[in-house]
């Protein structure tokens, strides 16, 4: 009965921790979407503003100098795509931390499912057949037949109609 009371508790705790996995995993899922639409989200941001880039019109340069001419437009952008550009890495950078962690916890919760298999498996080893093919007694009709076990091993049926009526 002790080796079932530990597998029951260890069943139990087993489950917690396989629920709580689904819970982190299911969390974890959605961030990772997040991120992904997030970059993709950047992405296209960044496309879009090389494209502004592209089609602005070039500002002669003030000092007459012969560098290439800087429209308004690739001034106050730049900064901008330089921005967006380590904004990308780094959320590219956390996707693969969080895909990595969910590959982690994906194979953790297997790893537990195994677990509670074995257990239910161990568990189904340890209870008798006998147990689970008869009812359960009542227990008052358990402390009756205790009663008469005892009565007969301590004296036969004879003796007990004597003693009761002394009693």
């Amino acid at each position: 009965m002790d080796v079932n009371g530990n597998l029951n508790a260890q069943a139990r705790y087993v489950l917690d921790q396989v629920s709580a996995l689904e819970g982190i995993i299911s969390r974890s899922i959605s961030k990772s979407w997040e991120q992904e639409y997030r970059c993709k989200d950047l992405a296209d941001e960044i496309s879009r503003l090389k494209r502004q880039l592209r089609d602005s019109v070039p500002l002669g340069s003030r000092d007459g100098s012969s560098e290439a001419p800087v429209t308004a437009l690739e001034a106050s952008l730049g900064e901008r795509i330089i921005y967006l550009e380590t904004r990308l890495a780094r959320v590219v950078e956390r996707l693969g931390d969080e895909i990595s962690r969910n590959w982690e916890l994906e194979y953790r919760c297997k790893d537990l499912n195994e677990n509670v298999l074995r257990l239910k498996t161990e568990l189904r080893d340890c209870v008798r057949q006998s147990d689970v093919a008869s009812p359960r007694l009542n227990p008052r009709a358990a402390l009756e037949r205790s009663l008469e076990d005892r009565i007969m091993l301590e004296g036969g049926v004879g003796q007990t109609r004597a003693r009761s009526k002394s009693m």
